[in-house]
């Protein structure tokens, strides 16, 4: 007889077993970086609340974060490649699996709603008065808002289409955002109210519409496989991870940067490289992404010699990650074939990283020199160039291995 509730207790208790084996061993060489980041950005947060205008539009900056994290409601269902095939059979038998899944996924996203709200607070009483209360219903407010995204998302998840998945996402993050804004300027409550019929409204249509459809296990399937291919990733440059599966995806624009490199022998593993940082996993995604986040804080940020401590806190955050890419072909036996001498594989590595960074530390000096802070962006330029150095030929050659 198959139990749902015995069946899913089982792949979540599995689960969690995969992942505190890696979990333990990145918390403890990541501890006291993230203890010395989180005491950086607390003092810098509070600082930049202190110095912004009255006239600052708080109440959209909340909406438009926390928008982002009342949309992003994804669905932990801990299927595996094979279910498609043993687990199909047993579809209507399975309600209570899925159920379970929706709850465990909402109390997880709840208490990231706790901390997001926590940590905007200081942000909100910069203007308005009554935070306590206030953070209890905008607690209660978010908490609903929250269920009936996860709730629309589920029945999304049954259609095939890729754009009717995005249209959702871009419906529920409007929705969101507007509803989030009425809520934080303290308007009448009829405003935010109408938001959430809307979502309800959502909710319905889609969950009618999905009833005619099918449960699209190969679309589920992915989703859990991708979420736990990025813990993988991460987790491998402390760890090898042999269940890392990896995702190649060629991006055609930059073929001209690896196509000038000659296959010369002492050039074989820079290419090497430079290819799999552009085509495989999320490297060059995760790149593009520190880059355009760190650009973003560093334009806006309203202290002069906190602009070169953010630059090089986001070249340790970019290069750290990037060190990943070192195990990239750790597990390929053919690589240790080629006719060259491993001694290169090293500086190609070490040449690439430290063009990356020296890349970021010249847009991030522009970017402040912009705001025509002339003398802080030499700064940051020097200091910069001088800690990439530091951080590629120090500090990461200790971490890495031939």
């Amino acid at each position: 007889m198959f139990d749902a509730n015995s069946f899913w207790r089982n792949r979540l208790e599995n689960t969690y077993k995969e992942l505190w084996k890696y979990y333990k061993y990145v918390v403890s060489q990541l501890i006291n970086v993230i203890i010395i980041g989180l005491g950086f950005l607390l003092y810098y947060y509070l600082e930049w609340i202190k110095n912004i205008s009255d006239n600052f539009p708080i109440a959209f900056l909340l909406a438009f974060i926390l928008a982002m994290v009342l949309t992003y409601s994804p669905i932990f269902t801990f299927l595996k490649e094979a279910d498609h095939i043993f687990l199909l059979p047993l579809e209507k038998k399975l309600i209570t699996y899925f159920n379970n899944s929706i709850i465990l996924s909402y109390s997880v996203q709840l208490f990231i709603i706790i901390i997001c709200l926590s940590v905007t607070m200081p942000l909100y009483s910069r203007v308005y008065d009554g935070v306590v209360q206030s953070f209890f219903k905008f607690l209660f407010i978010m908490s609903i808002t929250k269920l009936l995204n996860i709730l629309i998302k589920w029945w999304v998840q049954f259609y095939s289409e890729k754009q009717v998945h995005i249209i959702d996402s871009c419906v529920r993050f409007a929705i969101n955002t507007v509803l989030l804004y009425f809520l934080f300027s303290n308007v009448s409550n009829l405003f935010w109210m109408i938001e959430i019929v809307l979502l309800i409204g959502l909710y319905i249509f889609f969950k009618r519409e999905a009833k005619q459809k099918g449960l699209k296990w190969e679309f589920l399937i992915k989703q859990n496989q991708q979420r736990m291919t990025s813990f993988y990733r991460f987790a491998n440059f402390f760890i090898d991870v042999p269940k890392l599966k990896e995702q190649v995806k060629r991006r055609k624009f930059l073929d001209f940067f690896s196509s000038r490199i000659s296959y010369s022998q002492n050039q074989t593993f820079y290419k090497l490289f430079t290819i799999a940082f552009i085509r495989s996993g999320d490297y060059f995604n995760l790149y593009i992404r520190l880059t355009l986040i760190g650009g973003f804080i560093v334009y806006f940020s309203a202290f002069r010699y906190g602009q070169v401590i953010l630059v090089l806190v986001v070249l340790f955050l970019t290069g750290f990650q990037l060190l990943s890419l070192w195990k990239h072909h750790h597990l390929k036996i053919w690589i240790y074939l080629y006719p060259t001498s491993h001694t290169y594989k090293l500086k190609a590595f070490q040449n690439l990283l430290s063009r990356l960074l020296c890349i970021q530390v010249t847009l991030f000096s522009v970017l402040i020199f912009i705001c025509g802070e002339y003398l802080i962006s030499g700064l940051a330029f020097i200091f910069g160039i001088i800690f990439a150095y530091g951080f590629v030929y120090l500090y990461s050659k200790k971490k890495l291995t031939i």
